[in-house]
């Protein structure tokens, strides 16, 4: 298919290419950048994502919206010559948010192929198109067992939980070996959960599977005589904090970042005051009504019970991100946010219940 027909002649609106737009962020960042003006080109390769994103736009909304059919694994992205050479010199900026989110040292290298030797072929084709912007979607993750992430690259040869946050550091260094050619920035999310506004969320990642592995329990406990007599315990320090973000909030920065991210800069999109585990568990079992839930991050796996293996077992993969509270440097997006007139993410208590409801009272996220 060709391209050309759907180029935009330039004026306030730009043109952009974005890779990963039907997941999560994706979604919510490309109805930014309609608001804004843009015409979107989106790298896809599953028909069915893009033909339910398009469901989910407004009519005059989705012919904003034009699909590339490729895959960031694929030398010139699986993109025909006849198409490239439509798109050169006519994309004015890429967000690159296409990865692989895998903690399974199993898949360490299908995690690199995808997330570095995959950004590598993203960037080829963007120096080959002539861009003047590319921003890179990483996450604020890359400094592995640190408790301080400062707002730069960090070493590739530090100590990571897992080969993802190994990938995207050296991801992060691949992409700014290309400012020569173009401008980089990097933007690097936390925790990412639903709207702020809505509460709506499209994933079942980090708090989602624990929500739901929470409901899928109290079901199966909710069957026993005397239940609610019994505490049931998740290894979770509660003195210690997860960076958690809202979908809209990173959606906004990210939009944001086209006129106001700098090149060779790297932004946090992470919440300045997270709350405390304890505090997230105390509105969790009140929105669940599952008062006898525990905190005991000391306890031993030998020690749970059936029911607590049941919960804890596949959670074990967040140990290591429960068990300290990172501080985040965000000098750089307070620079940004205030630039465009914004403020910074000010997630309150009130706000994230909403959130967890609005998940737990989705039957179809949690069954």
């Amino acid at each position: 298919m060709r391209v050309k027909k759907y180029i935009q002649q330039r004026s306030y609106s730009m043109n952009i290419l974005l890779t990963g737009a039907t997941g999560f962020v994706g979604k919510r960042l490309i109805k930014e950048l309609i608001v804004e003006g843009h015409e979107l080109y989106l790298l896809v390769r599953s028909e069915y994502k893009y033909q339910t994103l398009l469901e989910s736009l407004s009519k005059s909304d989705a012919q904003k919206v034009h699909a590339i059919y490729g895959d960031i694994t694929s030398i010139n992205l699986g993109i025909s010559q006849l198409v490239a050479d439509d798109l050169k010199h006519n994309i004015d900026a890429i967000y690159h948010m296409a990865a692989l989110l895998s903690f399974d040292e199993n898949r360490k290298d299908e995690t690199f192929r995808i997330n570095v030797e995959g950004t590598k072929n993203v960037l080829e084709f963007a120096k080959a198109i002539a861009v003047t912007k590319f921003i890179y979607v990483s996450t604020a993750y890359t400094l592995g067992k640190k408790t301080y992430a400062s707002e730069t690259l960090h070493n590739t040869n530090g100590l990571f939980v897992n080969p993802y946050e190994e990938s995207k550091c050296a991801t992060e260094h691949l992409a700014l070996e290309y400012n020569k050619y173009f401008e980089v920035s990097i933007m690097r999310p936390s925790i990412i959960i639903g709207d702020s506004v809505t509460g709506e969320a499209d994933t079942t990642f980090a708090l989602y599977g624990l929500l739901r592995g929470l409901k899928l329990l109290k079901r199966k406990v909710s069957k026993q005589d005397n239940w609610q007599e019994t505490n049931y315990r998740l290894k979770i320090e509660p003195k210690t904090a997860s960076n958690i973000v809202p979908v809209d909030y990173v959606a906004k920065v990210l939009a944001l970042g086209l006129k106001y991210a700098e090149a060779n800069k790297i932004y946090h999109i992470t919440n300045p005051n997270p709350p405390s585990h304890e505090s997230v568990f105390e509105l969790i079992r009140e929105v669940l009504d599952f008062p006898n839930l525990e905190l005991s991050p000391h306890l031993e796996p030998q020690y749970f019970s059936e029911m607590e293996l049941f919960l804890n077992s596949p959670l074990s993969v967040f140990h290591e991100y429960w068990d300290r509270t990172i501080t985040f440097e965000i000098e750089n997006t307070k620079e940004l946010l205030s630039s465009a007139g914004e403020k910074e993410l000010d997630l309150t208590l009130e706000t994230l219940k909403k959130i967890i409801s609005t998940f737990v009272a989705d039957k179809v996220a949690v069954e």
